[in-house]
């Protein structure tokens, strides 16, 4: 039997217990997986570290009081808060009441490090200052409230966090490492991922072989940005062989197809609606794009030129290129693709994917929709101006507009089977007023927002009408022994949908065996419920 013992913490006698079902502290709400203490008769359980076991303590925060222990909580005249770790105070509290200074448990069983001898910011100890004070980290240059670590002969103070900052990183944002310094000398100063000022009086992160790029501690040591590896004594990794050699002039040859050579086109050709990219399977229409000498083997020209493998502003992790036959979702545009894609397994079950498309537009990009550069300034989602939805965004940090990925991708020019002539995006006309229909699918089009248009006989189409879902799929042939695929709807009439039965009107649509369906919302439910699970996992 389990000894009891008497704790100041509770008016019960408690016990050492195993945790022999699964339950969660009474002080913390956290679970635990360990010996903790119980109360055999009201049935409360808390963790060791939770459970305070003196009424009196003193602390080397707060040398010149003693600290009393509470039980209902921090008095109300309190920010509620540790002044140490800042987390809300629960139940238990060591409290001045001269001072106004309360502690959590964990915080004052543990005082933690209140002197450090050696760190990476300052050449000379530092103190900490557990008090609120105002003051801004010689560090990172951001403001701090309360609980900095000093150094007083050099005026200087520092966040907690930013004590043992690494010193030499590898960011998303840029190709080489870049190293802390803690003066950059007077001028402006522009980081380079939320593009704001940066105080030249205060540390930030610059690089040695690109001068003009600066980037403030607390942006470039994010984990949206850093792994936070620290590589200083780490030897640089040797880079990746590109996946293409220079023959000549506007001719490579490919790691993807190393038996013949390929030519570049750039006299702004519009391709028709069957010529395709063979790494991301998407249509070429005007991009510019490499042809085979000797075949029908194209590449888009910016897909010919990206690595094996990157750093993308999406990931604070390196991305690999692999090849699938299954379809997937793009992380940053939400558009379905198959062939070629970046991937990072983020866990052994879920792994996160990026398009090739979405891959060449990385954390800056110049858009003709808008005359200012756009930036990935931050991973958060924010609402597209253009299309509205939540999503990553490139932001012009000069006017606040807004991109996402799926906009900012859209081919400027492309061909329709409704129009001889190529259809070109257009960015919308505020002045424009009256009716107009969309030739494809014949509901009206507001022409304040996005769409095609042919500039010659002045036809219009929605975005989503004239590029549709499966855009971006490898179309089977119909000679194929393969029941089930992408193909291009470009026979006389235009198919039922076996799901939703409407008129199939985009230009890809999908088959299974002898029935057709326009959409993913279509096609996935019901091959779900009616056929092999095969059928919509693979393309």
């Amino acid at each position: 039997m389990s000894q009891m013992v008497k704790l100041p913490g509770h008016h019960h006698p408690v016990v050492i217990a195993r945790p022999d079902f699964p339950g969660k502290c009474d002080e913390c709400r956290h679970a635990f997986y360990e010996m903790h203490y119980s109360c055999e008769i009201c049935w409360d359980i808390w963790h060791k570290k939770c459970m305070p076991t003196s009424s009196e303590i003193n602390h080397p925060c707060h040398p010149n009081h003693a600290l009393k222990l509470l039980t209902d909580g921090p008095p109300d005249y309190s920010d509620g808060k540790c002044q140490i770790c800042r987390a809300v105070l629960n139940n238990f509290v060591y409290h001045c009441s001269t001072c106004n200074f309360s502690l959590d448990v964990p915080c004052a069983k543990s005082p933690g490090c209140i002197s450090i001898d050696e760190s990476k910011c300052h050449n000379h100890p530092l103190n900490l200052m557990a008090r609120q004070v105002s003051f801004v980290c010689n560090v990172c240059g951001t403001c701090g409230e309360r609980n900095p670590y000093v150094c007083l002969a050099c005026s200087f103070m520092a966040h907690k966090d930013c004590v043992n900052l690494p010193h030499i990183i590898i960011i998303n944002r840029h190709d080489h490492r870049i190293s802390h310094t803690y003066s950059l000398g007077p001028g402006t100063k522009i980081c380079g991922i939320c593009r704001q000022n940066i105080d030249w009086i205060y540390g930030a992160y610059s690089c040695m072989k690109c001068p003009a790029i600066l980037f403030h501690s607390k942006c470039a040591t994010n984990p949206q940005v850093c792994d936070g590896e620290e590589l200083e004594g780490v030897p640089e990794e040797e880079e990746d062989e590109p996946m293409f050699k220079v023959i000549g002039e506007n001719v490579i040859n490919h790691v993807k197809h190393p038996s013949h050579n390929l030519t570049l086109s750039e006299d702004g050709v519009v391709c028709d609606a069957s010529i395709r990219c063979q790494l991301c399977y998407g249509l070429v229409y005007s991009d510019k794009f490499f042809s085979c000498m000797e075949c029908d083997y194209i590449l888009h020209e910016t897909c010919a030129f990206l690595p094996s493998r990157m750093r993308h502003c999406l990931y604070s992790f390196p991305i690999s290129l692999v090849d699938s036959n299954r379809y997937f979702n793009c992380k940053a545009c939400k558009r379905y693709s198959t062939g070629h894609r970046y991937t990072y397994h983020r866990s052994r079950e879920r792994i996160e994917e990026l398009d090739l498309r979405c891959a060449s537009v990385n954390w800056s990009c110049d858009h003709d929709c808008h005359p200012h550069t756009l930036f990935l300034t931050t991973t958060d989602h924010d609402t597209c101006g253009v299309c509205k939805s939540r999503s990553y965004v490139l932001r012009c940090v000069e006017c606040k507009f807004n991109l996402c990925y799926k906009c900012a991708s859209y081919p400027k020019k492309v061909m329709h089977r409704c129009d001889d002539h190529h259809l070109v995006l257009s960015f919308g006309d505020k002045k424009q007023h009256g009716t107009h229909w969309c030739t494809v699918c014949e509901a009206k089009i507001n022409l304040k927002k996005w769409f095609y248009v042919c500039e010659e006989c002045g036809i219009v189409g929605h975005i989503d009408c004239v590029i549709g879902e499966f855009s971006n799929m490898k179309p089977i042939l119909c000679s194929t022994a393969k029941d089930y695929g992408v193909v291009r709807n470009s026979g006389v009439t235009r198919p039922h949908c076996r799901s939703c039965s409407r008129r199939c009107l985009l230009p890809f649509i999908y088959r299974i065996y002898a029935y057709y369906f326009c959409s993913f919302g279509c096609v996935i439910p019901y091959a779900k419920r009616y056929f092999d699970q095969s059928i919509y996992l693979c393309f």
